[in-house]
């Protein structure tokens, strides 16, 4: 048995969503913040300590949301056509398909607002190189 397919049946056999999986995954990503926060208590300042918490934390729950809470069928089903939803929405029009990348994009707009913000002294860094 493949390491895909392990990890597949270990998704499919906890159910979608299932609580156990969200609290496997959340306590580990809690803990994994709180040993950053607790190793760069000194270099990180006020700011950075809670915009990068507040980003990470983020990226976890769109993790969550998109990866996690997918419900799985029989088979495994996947299309690596890149870019294949604007191609099936120039051929058929389907807002369905519209929508969901609209959401998509709509969905990391926070981490483009919280980036700069967390990331400020580092970005001015190769500025101040220069």
């Amino acid at each position: 048995m493949s390491g895909l397919q392990v990890y597949y049946n270990f998704f499919m056999q906890s159910g979608p969503f299932s609580s156990r999986k969200t609290m496997v995954f959340t306590v580990l990503v809690i803990l994994i913040l709180i040993s950053l926060l607790i190793l760069n208590k000194e270099k990180w300042t006020t700011q950075e300590k809670c915009f990068k918490t507040a980003i990470w934390f983020y990226l976890y729950l769109i993790f969550l949301y998109t990866f996690l809470s997918r419900t799985g069928k029989g088979d495994m089903d996947y299309n690596l056509t890149p870019f294949w939803s604007y191609q099936h929405i120039f051929s058929t029009h389907e807002f369905r398909i519209v929508l969901e990348v609209l959401f998509n994009c709509l969905m990391f707009i926070p981490v483009g607002i919280l980036v700069p913000w967390a990331y400020e002294n580092f970005l001015h860094e190769d500025e101040v190189k220069k």
